[in-house]
């Protein structure tokens, strides 16, 4: 086996779970974004290095990755909104405000 055959699985590999990880972490919104794009510059090595079927891959997980780090940068921008527009909550321990 080729050592770029090799490369191009080690890159998917690597991607899918990447992308599992990040997409089951609990973290304030845009502080995916860095690592998604990470995942993003991993995809593309078997968008070009790979046979037909790893660059169908690659370049499909480069879309998927660019998609979900503008999904991360729009739930950040939509936080502190959302934050500001919630109704005063009243306090749990009965103290007055």
């Amino acid at each position: 086996m080729k050592p770029r055959h090799v490369l191009v699985k080690v890159a998917v590999v690597l991607w899918v779970i990447g992308l599992t990880g990040i997409l089951t972490m609990f973290c304030i919104p845009p502080w995916g974004v860095p690592a998604v794009l990470g995942l993003a510059a991993i995809a593309v090595i078997p968008a070009v290095f790979g046979s037909r079927p790893y660059q169908v891959f690659g370049t499909a997980a480069v879309l998927a990755s660019l998609f979900f780090a503008y999904w991360q940068h729009e739930a950040g921008l939509r936080r502190p909104r959302c934050r500001e527009a919630a109704p005063e909550q009243p306090m749990l321990s009965g103290e007055p405000k």
